[in-house]
């Protein structure tokens, strides 16, 4: 490009700046909500959220939902094109509540040169009964005391669930970590990189896939329960607290260690057998190149 042609684009920008820049020396936003709704005592929350600071969710014998949203932005510099304006939809739909945030003007183009601060915290109030459907990205989660089924689809989310006795436990997430004690009945989780430590369950049916990451699971195995683990370069540390089984480990290089309970029933380079006393759970676990302990309590 000729001197010419680059001093006309520059100009052309700086006059496309110039009449679409809006000036902010400080421009705060702010949201805030604080409402009770009507769901069935077994109905479905359906939460859909973007970079939540905080969702707190806890469980107890109240019969509606309270929802609680604080938002706050502040912006600071120039700002190129509409700045987006926040609310949170509530629905009440056949005994369900979906919230889902509202973003005006999404698809707008805009630049900021400056800074953009925000706070964003959904606190939840509901009966214990209601099950959980989540779905968000780099939020953390705080739940307790919720007994309904739970599924949350998200990205690098930090996950507790805390006295938590659903029958349902459905998880997807990335470089996120959960942490969780007494669950029980189904567990399904598919993860990369993160970490899971779940302790004190008595699940009766397990489907972990995991790509590096790391488990580690405490939990009674429950008579004839299947229990399926599947990992890259992930490490598993499987804690038995009750019931027994047969364990087959297929493995590339991996190293397996077990406590003196386990009874070892084959091995070679490719899988390691061991029988538990004490039940007929099933429990396959598949590997390549992380560790594998198994332990008695």
């Amino acid at each position: 490009m000729n001197s010419s042609g680059l001093a006309l684009r520059i100009t052309v920008m700086l006059l496309f700046l110039g009449l679409t820049a809006t000036s902010y020396a400080q421009r705060t936003d702010t949201y805030n909500l604080d409402e009770t709704y009507i769901i069935d005592r077994n109905g479905t929350i359906e939460l859909h959220t973007d970079d939540a600071g905080l969702v707190e969710i806890n469980g107890s014998d109240r019969s509606d939902v309270r929802v609680i949203v604080t938002y706050r932005r502040e912006v600071r510099g120039v700002r190129v094109g509409k700045l987006d304006k926040f609310a949170m939809d509530v629905t009440e739909r056949n005994g369900n509540l979906i919230i889902r945030e509202n973003y005006e003007d999404r698809g707008t183009i805009n630049l900021n040169i400056g800074s953009v601060n925000r706070k964003y915290t959904v606190t939840i109030l509901a009966p214990e009964t209601v099950n959980l459907e989540l779905y968000g990205d780099d939020d953390t989660y705080e739940i307790s005391d919720m007994n309904g089924n739970i599924r949350m689809e998200t990205d690098d989310s930090d996950i507790s669930l805390r006295d938590c006795n659903g029958e349902e436990f459905n998880f997807e997430f990335d470089d996120g970590s959960l942490i969780m004690n007494n669950g029980h009945g189904r567990l399904t989780m598919s993860y990369d990189d993160g970490e899971a430590d779940i302790r004190g369950s008595q699940f009766s049916n397990i489907d972990v896939e995991m790509e590096d990451g790391d488990f580690n699971l405490s939990t009674t195995l429950a008579d004839n329960g299947r229990y399926a683990i599947t990992a890259d370069d992930g490490d598993i540390d499987l804690t038995i607290l009750g019931g027994g089984g047969n364990f087959r480990i297929e493995h590339d290089d991996v190293r397996v260690s077990a406590d003196s309970d386990f009874q070892q029933r084959g091995r070679n380079e490719n899988f390691t057998e061991y029988r538990l006393p004490g039940g007929n759970a099933r429990v396959d676990i598949e590997t390549d190149d992380g560790d594998v302990r198994l332990f008695i309590r």
